[in-house]
């Protein structure tokens, strides 16, 4: 699962297919001649310039400020061509005087347009990067409390919508606060970083991993087992001892309590409630172990602990 906000993707977009541009492409260049056509058609003295900010207009707000200039030329163009048909040659100064004019209206209305689409660009741009910002742990690009939430929120919606089931873990460094008083924050925060990385390489795609204190952080399963739960539980706890080469002296390690639900409760709080209690009770069975309740009550080693609110 990505870590990004739903936002940031949508403002980004998806490239255009070529097929895609040529075919606006030719759409454009095909209004352009027939706004071209109908001012040749009509008398003289019935203005139609209007009509051909519509193609350059169209060319700016979609592909920006080169396409816009040369959609504005080819205006320019048919303008001129459109303005000699049916004139005498007398006329050809004042067309050719009339069709600049149109040409630096058609290039300024272009230029405009594709100058406020880049604004915009660069404003959604930004918004998204603060938005991201907004729900990332700085240290370990995680996801914070506030992007876990969000998140949790969909997955609660979909899990009742389709009767799929959901684990939430809570996992919290054992011993952290000796690296912090033996080596410094910048130690500490280098090895938060690590273990973000170990995480998000251990999850699935479509599971999630955040960061909600300081040495604490909750996993996001999607349609797991108790005892599937357990097993990954184990691996990870196994994977962040390795790095107390990092801190020697330290006795790093990590305890993870587990809470399954088949129907989860809608409050997101509820179920980081539940895992959390999960955890403390790993915590007093002895550091470095997983503690997993299941919908049922039945924990993944067989022994049956049942949690009713949190307690």
């Amino acid at each position: 699962m990505s870590t990004k906000p739903e936002y940031a993707a949508r403002v980004k977009g998806k490239p255009e297919e070529p097929g895609a541009r040529a075919a606006w492409a030719l759409v454009i260049m095909l209004s352009i001649t027939g706004v071209g056509w109908l001012d040749a058609s009509v008398d003289p003295d019935v203005g139609f310039s209007l009509f051909y900010l519509l193609p350059v207009a169209a060319a700016a707000w979609r592909w920006g400020l080169g396409p816009a200039m040369a959609a504005a030329c080819l205006s320019g163009l048919t303008r001129f061509v459109s303005g000699l048909i049916g004139r005498g040659e007398d006329a050809f100064l004042l067309v050719l005087w009339n069709s600049m004019n149109h040409l630096a209206v058609f290039m300024a209305a272009g230029l405009f347009l594709a100058l406020l689409r880049r604004e915009r660009s660069r404003i959604a741009g930004v918004l998204s990067h603060e938005t991201e910002n907004a729900c990332t742990d700085p240290v370990t690009r995680l996801p914070n409390w506030r992007g876990l939430t969000e998140h949790l929120h969909r997955e609660i919606s979909r899990s009742l919508r389709h009767g799929d089931p959901l684990c939430i873990g809570y996992l919290d460094l054992d011993n952290f606060k000796n690296v912090n008083d033996r080596y410094g924050h910048g130690a500490g925060d280098k090895l938060l970083e690590k273990i973000g990385a170990l995480l998000k390489e251990s999850i699935r795609p479509e599971d999630l991993a955040a960061r909600v204190g300081g040495d604490e952080f909750v996993l996001v399963f999607n349609s797991p087992d108790p005892v599937a739960a357990g097993q990954l539980g184990q691996r990870l706890i196994s994977r962040i001892k390795t790095l107390d080469r990092e801190c020697p002296g330290c006795g790093l390690g990590a305890s993870l309590g587990v809470a399954c639900f088949h129907t989860p409760p809608e409050k997101p709080g509820e179920l980081v409630s539940r895992a959390d209690a999960a955890m403390y009770q790993a915590k007093k069975e002895g550091k470095g172990t997983v503690w997993v309740v299941g919908a049922d009550g039945q924990d993944g080693t067989g022994r049956w602990l049942r949690l009713v609110d949190g307690s």
